[in-house]
């Protein structure tokens, strides 16, 4: 009788096991259903504004197939987080769904992100944030309770970024308080995008004045004036591709290497028009972008924040396979002297080059440092002093290449004649403390100032005939701070060589090579 009994006990409750188990099936069902459901009249909304969907935005970012939706059985929420893979690759992505309104945080939102935050840091992948929404929610927010919970969350996690992986962020829309953007290591905006700290209606509140998004915060602003954006891209398409591109150059997290990618580039292949890219005179311009693209392997160049700081180029390319970061001066601009735009843009590239153990090449042509009174009231030599101090404590395998002119300062801001660096010369090169013609008239003024207008310009070519004849590279190379003067027709076999032992001598120790 017992033994019956317990069979009927047993099978009710596994029948109500069973049923309770497709309850909860049928509701995760609906659940997802909600999360990924489309939503005609919000796609509607944001075409017709130029812009495109979160969901809409993540199959343009990832591989096809490859995402997985972190939190989906949450409903939906203004923020859509997940696991994908870009070029094959895992990553994490964070997209704003303004499906809704204008993708404010709130509590849930911020439960999702609290979440995805420990995954991030276990997981060691890179991040990319597609942003556009309008900061945190104020109800949520205006209590202690709610704004705490936050509190640094998004600004102090740059720190644990080298531990993890890169930050990619892309500013798609209207977006306050973006911090993504301030922490990223590679940052795209479209034209229709705006980033400002916080909203207009603020800002009204506390001036009276509401002011115009893009004059505040639009694409010119931020890839021209304030340097915190990389790259324009002209629609939402062309940044998720720019991303792709971007993340392609860079490891997965800063304790690997960077994908070899190989284009068929010979890495002995020499380039006769190298000769003759570099004026016989030493300060007339020329674009030194044709230089870099001779040197690196072909079409491979991939540069950062080109509409600022235009003095000096930056950006990533490939030797041989291997990534490399890049720094030139530009003699089209400003004659290549480096302003304090300048070495803002040359301190981001260290940086970058030194969190994902990248080797640095750097083109040298350059006046020196730009001291007009304008530049020096911005802070020129506390930046000056910080940037070299960064400088040198990179680490990175670093190869120097003087193509005309390095005078003064700006010599050894390119990393010119570092002892961990190795140093390369082309014959018709200038280096200096100061220009022939500079240093001539400070030591020779009062000879000059005596001198009658009409002579003044033959006497002072003809004293600074001395400094001319001893600003060759060949001092330098006696002295043992060049460490070789070469045939700009051999510049890339060269380099690529120089890498390679470099690259060998920092096997096995650490990160940035150095003991």
């Amino acid at each position: 009788m017992l033994t019956v009994v317990a069979a009927i006990d047993t099978s009710y409750w596994a029948t109500m096991k069973t049923t309770a188990d497709l309850e909860h099936l049928a509701e995760l069902r609906r659940r997802r259903a909600a999360f990924f459901a489309p939503n005609p009249a919000a796609e509607e909304r944001a075409h017709e504004r130029g812009l495109l969907t979160a969901n809409e935005r993540i199959k343009l970012l990832l591989d096809p197939g490859s995402e997985w939706a972190f939190s989906n059985g949450l409903g939906p929420t203004p923020l859509r987080l997940g696991f994908g893979e870009i070029h094959g690759r895992p990553v994490l992505y964070k997209a704003h769904d303004n499906s809704g309104g204008a993708s404010a945080y709130n509590l849930r939102s911020r439960v999702n992100m609290r979440a995805v935050g420990h995954i991030v840091d276990k997981a060691a992948l890179p991040m990319f944030y597609l942003f556009q929404g309008a900061g945190g929610q104020i109800e949520d927010h205006i209590m202690s309770s709610g704004f705490s919970a936050v509190g640094g969350q998004n600004v102090g996690s740059r720190s644990s970024v080298p531990r993890r992986g890169g930050v990619f962020t892309a500013i798609l829309g209207n977006s306050f308080a973006p911090w993504a953007a301030s922490v990223a290591d590679f940052s795209v905006m479209t034209p229709r995008a705006t980033a400002t700290f916080v909203s207009p209606f603020i800002i009204e509140f506390a001036t009276g004045k509401r002011p115009d998004l893009y004059e505040m915060g639009g694409v010119d602003v931020h890839t021209k004036l304030t340097g915190q954006i990389c790259r324009r891209a002209e629609d939402e398409a062309e940044a998720m591709e720019t991303l792709r591109k971007c993340f392609s150059y860079l490891p997965g997290h800063a304790f690997e290497s960077a994908p070899r990618i190989m284009s068929g580039d010979p890495r002995d292949r020499c380039d006769e028009e190298l000769r003759s890219l570099v004026p016989k005179y030493p300060n007339r311009p020329y674009e030194v972008r044709k230089i870099i693209e001779r040197v690196v392997d072909r079409d491979s160049f991939f540069e950062w924040q080109p509409e600022f700081g235009m003095n000096l180029v930056t950006g990533f390319a490939r030797l041989d396979g291997h990534t490399v970061a890049i720094m030139a001066n530009q003699p089209k601009v400003r004659g290549g002297a480096i302003d304090m735009n300048a070495l803002i843009k040359a301190r981001r590239m260290v940086k970058t080059a030194r969190t994902f153990s990248l080797p640095l090449l750097t083109f040298c042509d350059t006046p020196g440092i730009m001291t007009t009174q304008e530049e020096e009231h911005k802070g020129l030599l506390t930046e000056t002093t910080v940037y070299i101090s960064e400088k040198m404590e990179s680490e990175v395998p670093t190869v120097c290449v003087t193509l005309g002119k390095g005078i003064g300062m700006g010599y050894f801001i390119m990393g010119c004649s570092d002892p961990e660096a190795i140093t390369f010369s082309w014959p018709t090169t200038q280096i200096a403390y100061l220009g022939p013609e500079g240093g001539a008239a400070v030591i020779h003024r009062k000879a000059l100032a005596a001198a009658e207008p009409d002579d003044h310009r033959r006497m002072l070519d003809e004293l600074a005939e001395p400094f001319r004849r001893n600003m060759n590279p060949w001092r330098g190379a006696q002295m043992a701070t060049i460490d070789n003067i070469i045939d700009p027709v051999e510049t890339r076999p060269r380099v690529i060589q120089a890498f390679e032992a470099l690259r060998r001598n920092s096997s096995g120790r650490g990160r940035g090579g150095r003991r």
